[in-house]
């Protein structure tokens, strides 16, 4: 028999609080329901989907990049999958970066001020001791540098408060006042 490894896919899983079966009403085909909080209730089980064993609190329901969904049960999720670790790159900082403006104010003061995509601004500055030294494309460099070092803060930050909230379970959108505990 051949042995095989799956690659590595990335996939949307949600775990099942609660389960409806179909109701037996005489209907035929009505499909299994699944709560799910995060996704804000009853969720039906597409038609399509075979159900090898009936799903239970616990599970997980897992969607594919190509629409397909499937249970998974949790004893198999929790071997099968890990969650997927967040890493800033210096691609994503870029990215936040809308605009660019450097600023000479006095003598050897470079200052960069970052637009964010958000219209948030970052400001980094860099200074030269002896302005027989100073060099304009260094000044900016530095400070363009220094401005950067902060958005790295600030999307540390961001994403460390998204971990948190998944952890506790907020789904109040950042909204503090919403009574979680977050």
């Amino acid at each position: 028999m051949a042995k095989f490894v799956a690659s590595p896919v990335e996939i949307e899983a949600h775990q099942i609080t609660d389960v409806s079966p179909p109701q037996d009403d005489g209907v035929v085909g009505r499909p299994w329901q699944v709560y799910i909080a995060e996704l804000g209730g009853w969720i039906p089980l597409a038609g399509h989907m075979t159900v090898h064993r009936a799903p239970q609190a616990g599970d997980w329901l897992i969607f594919q990049s190509d629409d397909d969904q499937y249970i998974c049960p949790k004893a198999v999720f929790e071997q099968k999958y890990r969650k997927q670790v967040v890493r800033l790159t210096q691609e994503d900082i870029e990215a936040k970066v809308k605009e660019t403006i450097f600023i000479r104010p006095a003598g050897t003061l470079t200052v960069c001020v970052l637009t964010l995509a958000n219209g948030f601004n970052v400001v980094g500055k860099s200074a030269c001791v002896d302005p027989a030294a100073f060099n304009e494309e260094l000044g900016k460099k530095i400070a363009r540098e220094d401005a950067l070092r902060q958005v790295w803060q600030l999307e540390g930050y961001l994403a460390t408060e998204k971990m948190y909230r998944e952890r506790i379970g907020c789904d109040c959108a950042g909204r503090y006042h919403c009574g979680c505990q977050g």
